[in-house]
């Protein structure tokens, strides 16, 4: 399966501006399988909160509708407040009908604010329950 794998940066969006990478139009194209959106919602360009953050999500999900394929939140992560944000970012998708998550990054020793260690309370607390 394919996508395009883009931010989902756009100015109707507030998030990130707008790189000309039209989210609907980009989807809509044949050879993509699915739509993806990368959030980062407290990245100092970004400065969303957790409810603008999960509104954001809850946009993607709709649009994803228009074009009638699946939503994937791709590589997602927040540099602070974790919990808070991943519990608001996959309850927003349960409850829209999102198609699949994948956070960043998951390894074996802390490489930044973004690594997810064994044990880390947002595994334990918030992604393991929305896995199941």
């Amino acid at each position: 399966m394919v996508s395009i794998g883009i931010e989902g940066h756009e100015s109707k969006y507030g998030f990130g501006g707008d790189e000309g990478n039209p989210f609907i139009y980009l989807h809509e194209s044949p050879y993509i399988d699915f739509c993806t959106a990368h959030p980062y919602p407290d990245e100092s360009w970004a400065n969303l909160t957790s409810d603008k953050a999960a509104e954001l999500v809850k946009a993607w999900i709709v649009d994803s509708d228009k074009v009638g394929k699946p939503f994937v939140m791709e590589e997602f992560n927040t540099h602070s407040n974790k919990t808070e944000y991943w519990t608001k970012n996959v309850q927003m998708l349960e409850e829209n009908g999102g198609d699949g998550d994948l956070f960043w990054d998951y390894n074996d020793n802390r490489l930044s604010d973004f690594t997810m260690l064994h044990g880390d309370a947002e595994l334990i607390n918030v992604f393991l329950p929305h896995a199941k």
